[in-house]
């Protein structure tokens, strides 16, 4: 079964300069140019909504009621242009601002009902399963549990989703701190967690921070110090060489010039007085 991945709204997914977003739905299911929807799968992540739309397919999200908390339409192109060909089914996908109360979700296509499902995003029964997460369903998922989600904030909690360093709250006490300008990368230091002592160290991540050191950990072309090195090289050089010679020929230039009018004055004048007396 040939399937395409459909973007909602290209223009939605801005590249952010922060680690951390604000809290969104995401959902995803396969759907069919008959209507029929598969693998729906809906989850709470930190992210950037979509805008909204209009078209053929509507996507509903509701709360226990009923009361619709959230709609979007889009129109659904099953034609694949690449390769020419008509697809059986298209794979739909969503960001939309999160709301704690939004316990279902509604697929109408072409204005019929063809899917409805619960979204089970916590059921609080003190357990951490299925799509709860520490965002969606805390009282399950508190932030020392292991759901999936870094939450690389200063509260006190280690979260085991994080990687080593991206948690403040994991490093480490021991000889060295932050702040102390050592990047102690044994004590779970780096420059996610400690920018001012790991700014250009070999900490594993590349900071990108034009900071006059190229960072080991980056590529050339990542860090804009290893860029201004392996850029000013090549210019450096060739002028110090160039006016070195420029020099040579000068010195050159006028010895010849001295020693070719001395012996002009000598060929005209050999006995070495003025060569216009009588």
């Amino acid at each position: 079964m040939k399937r395409v991945i459909f973007m909602a709204v290209l223009f939605g997914l801005l590249i952010s300069h922060t680690v951390m977003g604000e809290p969104v739905l995401r959902i995803e299911f396969d759907i069919s140019d008959e209507g029929n929807v598969s693998g729906f799968m809906a989850i709470v992540s930190e992210g950037r909504p979509l805008p909204k739309n209009e078209g053929d397919l509507m996507v509903m999200i509701q709360d226990s009621d009923g009361n619709v908390l959230w709609y979007s339409g889009y129109d659904l192109d099953f034609y694949i242009y690449d390769a020419a060909i008509i697809a059986d089914e298209i794979r739909y996908s969503d960001k939309i601002p999160y709301l704690p109360e939004m316990e279902k979700a509604t697929v109408l296509y072409n204005g019929a009902v063809v899917f409805t499902s619960g979204l089970g995003l916590c059921n609080t029964n003190g357990l951490c399963e299925g799509n709860e997460n520490y965002l969606s369903c805390p009282k399950d998922c508190p932030l020392n549990e292991k759901d999936g989600i870094c939450i690389n904030k200063a509260d006190g909690v280690c979260d085991p989703d994080c990687l080593p360093g991206y948690d403040p709250d994991c490093i480490v006490t021991g000889m060295h701190s932050c702040g102390d300008g050592i990047c102690d990368v044994e004590a779970g230091e780096n420059f996610a967690s400690c920018p001012e002592d790991c700014s250009g160290a070999a900490d594993g991540i590349c900071d990108r921070q034009k900071d006059g050191i190229c960072d080991p950990d980056c590529e050339e072309r990542y860090d804009v110090d290893c860029r201004v090195q392996e850029e000013a090289n090549p210019f450096v050089i060739p002028v110090v060489i160039l006016v070195i010679v420029i020099i040579i020929l000068v010195a050159f230039l006028m010895s010849y010039r001295k020693g070719k009018t001395a012996q002009i004055q000598r060929q005209y004048n050999p006995q070495g007085g003025n060569q216009y007396d009588y």
